[in-house]
């Protein structure tokens, strides 16, 4: 899946902070260097970013609402460690650190506006947005943003941890859920009556977010925290399949550990509310399931963006009848990405993501392998008194599919 980089969003926050005069003892302070922040920026470039597509179309969230985005904005997770919003820069948690890539123009004479990276003992996390005072040591300039993608890092804001409808249940309506990164799948955008500004990107399951309340500078730093990530420790490869030659076991996929990813396994067949533990599921796209086959009429596939602890594994697909919840829908379509881009080993009716793809070929007589290198394998099941024709794929980039094609009466 490719990932998307997107451009500063910053000045969709207007808001006009009540500031009050520094103390002496703070007149010297680099925080204080921040307190006028919000009046050097412009709410014109939304348009320029989002061509428009926020104006005149989204709302102020309520009192009530704006202060729970807020709340969450102050508690934003990278790898379990914690940060709030805007954070200056040697504030940030031990061995995280942030670097300026590039300048954006900026018309202020006070301030440099920049786009960067967030590191993690060099390792890059996140990008961010970054303003410097232009009196301010490079060390005290301030990440007022951040573009945060579970392709490169896990993340939570507040008790947000997936793109999807649930965001309503945790922040309220959106101020705007068109489709903004993707033509087909609705993004949430939050804009609380403080400034403070969220965008929920589905279809690559991110979050870019905002604060330019800069009175909360200093306070900020005590509740920014270190903690270790250690989620995918103490996981080993899977035993890959052996032994003498024989046909692939179909009803392996109907096992209770037809699919084992970490330490959560369940059926190849499972229901949507019956999953649960560490797997996340970003919700992508809905379409007719099979329109070549009259008997799948009434029936819609849902595709959703496969997570296990926060990170990427893969994309899978479930089936429903139209009109019924998504919950209700089947799982029937399970694809893990190649092991090096998984966190810890998978597998699918048995086969580990991790087995090369020709001891696979070798050792099941009834896999067949074609011009592209692809190796399958197929037969028929039954499976709680229903008929399936099941499909296992290796591809020849690593990928691992699995597929229960329910047979429609």
């Amino acid at each position: 899946m490719k990932k998307m980089r997107i451009f500063p969003i910053f000045c969709v926050i207007t808001m006009i902070l009540s500031l009050s005069a520094c103390s002496l003892e703070r007149v010297h302070s680099p925080y204080a260097l921040y307190l006028k922040v919000s009046d050097n920026f412009s709410g014109d470039v939304v348009g320029e970013v989002l061509g428009k597509r926020l104006d005149g179309s989204a709302s102020e969230m309520s009192r009530e609402n704006s202060q729970k985005l807020t709340e969450a904005i102050h508690d934003i997770r990278i790898n379990n460690s914690r940060i709030a919003l805007p954070v200056m820069l040697c504030d940030l948690p031990e061995g995280f650190s942030a670097e300026p890539v590039s300048e954006v123009p900026l018309e202020s004479h006070d301030f440099s506006f920049f786009e960067g990276d967030l590191l993690y003992n060099g390792e890059k996390l996140a990008i961010v947005y970054i303003i410097r005072e232009k009196r301010a040591e490079e060390s005290q300039s301030v990440i007022v943003g951040a573009l945060l993608s579970s392709s490169d890092c896990k993340w939570s804001v507040g008790e947000a941890d997936v793109c999807g409808s649930s965001l309503r249940d945790i922040f309220g309506e959106p101020s705007s859920s068109e489709p903004l990164a993707s033509e087909s799948v609705p993004d949430y955008a939050y804009i609380a009556d403080n400034g403070d500004f969220a965008l929920f990107i589905s279809s690559v399951n991110s979050t870019m977010l905002f604060s330019l309340d800069c009175a909360q500078l200093e306070n900020n730093k005590s509740l920014c925290a270190y903690a270790p990530y250690d989620d995918f420790n103490g996981f080993s490869e899977l035993a890959p399949v052996s032994g003498e030659p024989r046909e692939f076991d179909i009803n392996a996929a109907f096992a209770e550990n037809g699919i084992v990813i970490g330490d959560f396994s369940c059926p190849a067949n499972i229901k949507i509310s019956e999953i649960g533990g560490d797997i996340g599921l970003a919700y992508y796209e809905t379409e007719p399931y099979d329109e070549s086959d009259e008997a799948a009429e009434g029936y819609v596939s849902d595709t959703y963006l496969l997570l296990y602890k926060g990170r990427y594994f893969g994309i899978v697909q479930s089936f429903r009848k139209e009109g019924q919840p998504m919950d209700e829908g089947q799982m029937y379509v399970w694809t893990i990405y190649g092991r090096e881009d998984i966190f810890c080993d998978a597998s699918l009716a048995g086969i580990p993501v991790s087995q090369d793809i020709e001891s696979i070929g070798a050792i099941f007589e009834n896999s067949s392998r074609n011009e592209d290198g692809d190796v399958s394998m197929y037969g028929i099941s039954k499976a709680d008194g229903e008929q399936y024709f099941v499909i296992y794929i290796r591809d020849f980039e690593g990928r691992s599919t699995l597929m229960l094609m329910p047979y429609f009466k």
